[in-house]
């Protein structure tokens, strides 16, 4: 694609330390005078989360100016801030939705998880005394806490997620020369399985995790997934924290857990 013919040109994150980091830094760029870059759109979802996944973030929105090249004007350059612990929640969203083969960072997915994410955003949202998600808005903390534990019991989320981050390790290992792998979590057993294949190999290793779904849907206490190397590799080098993360969204949850007793 020509240059000239994208909407967007850029996007940039910063990740802070406390929300009230990410309100200075915000407020920093709205007050500079000597960007050249124009203002157009401002969304606070600090201020204002997303009901539906209980997104958070400042996203500041410019129309890119060009002193050198006008043909680049008003293209669209994006700034995202967020905390430590909102880059914590977006990035097992990001996680969860690339196993489960799930855009559940665009709101789409299976319900049960878009509702466990968006409880644990706003438990998040009040341990960082900010509004909660809209939908969640009449829980004291107490009822929210005891929400985000109804909602992981009933997914086993920390559970699986801590089966994915292992497959995750093992897919790893068996190098870059397996492109495919079918990874099948056994909640029962606690155990975690990879079959790797080749790139050539597609219908072989989508015949394998079919007749996985196949037990699963006979009862069995397995999920089956087939990831490829392609998206992996993608969401490794977007989140090269990517296992840190995982287990402080893990820590985090259980903090919440032990104090909805």
């Amino acid at each position: 694609m020509q240059l000239t013919q994208m909407q967007d040109i850029a996007g940039v994150r910063a990740v802070l330390n406390s929300v009230s980091q990410v309100r200075e830094l915000a407020n920093d760029y709205r007050n500079n005078t000597a960007f050249d870059h124009r203002l157009r759109n401002v969304k606070d979802y600090i201020s204002e989360p997303r009901d539906m996944d209980g997104y958070r973030s400042i996203h500041l929105i410019y129309e890119y100016k060009n002193n050198r090249n006008h043909a680049y004007d008003g293209l669209i350059l994006e700034v995202q801030m967020r905390s430590k612990l909102q880059h914590i929640w977006a990035t097992a969203v990001e996680t969860m939705g690339t196993f489960l083969g799930q855009a559940l960072k665009s709101r789409q997915g299976e319900k049960a998880w878009l509702d466990f994410f968006a409880i644990t955003s706003s438990a998040f949202a009040l341990m960082e005394h900010c509004p909660s998600v809209p939908r969640f808005e009449d829980l004291s903390l107490k009822q929210t806490f005891q929400a985000v534990k109804a909602s992981e019991t009933a997914l086993g989320a920390l559970e699986r997620m801590r089966g994915f981050s292992a497959a995750v390790n093992e897919i790893v290992k068996t190098g870059t020369a397996r492109f495919y792998h079918v990874v099948v979590l056994d909640s029962l057993q606690k155990t975690v399985e990879i079959y790797p294949y080749d790139r050539d190999s597609f219908k072989e290793a989508l015949s394998a995790v079919s007749k996985f779904e196949e037990k699963a849907a006979k009862g069995e206490k397995i999920e089956p997934v087939l990831v490829s190397a392609g998206p992996l590799d993608q969401l490794r080098r977007a989140y090269p924290n990517f296992f840190l993360d995982i287990r402080a969204f893990d820590q985090m949850v259980k903090t919440i857990l032990n104090k909805a007793a």
